[in-house]
């Protein structure tokens, strides 16, 4: 009888090895007007990329900062941030993390 590899497709891949799951829909508790929508996407090279539909707060700015500043901090990968009109759906549902690391 084979695992169940359950939602792989939403974890992080250290370069280290470590694989970090879950806490991802939290990046912008502080601050829930900040966006509308957001997608964590990691490139072959472990760095991140955290895409964001901008929302509506006026700190719009220091809560991108502070979320790009925690998930470098949990990953030690650079995170660059980039503010984007829409992001796909996939199956009615916005995938939180896009991995390209296998």
């Amino acid at each position: 009888i084979e695992s169940i590899a359950g939602r792989e497709a939403d974890v992080l891949r250290l370069p280290d090895g470590t694989v970090l799951t879950g806490g991802w829909t939290q990046t912008f508790e502080n601050d829930p007007g900040a966006v509308r929508l957001f997608q964590i996407y990691q490139h072959e090279d472990h760095s991140i990329e955290l895409r964001v539909v901008p929302g509506d707060s006026a700190t719009l700015g220091e809560s991108l900062q502070v979320a790009r500043r925690r998930l470098q901090a949990r990953t030690g990968v650079p995170v660059r941030i980039e503010k984007v009109a829409s992001l796909p759906y996939t199956r009615g549902k916005i995938r939180y993390v896009i991995s390209e690391v296998d």
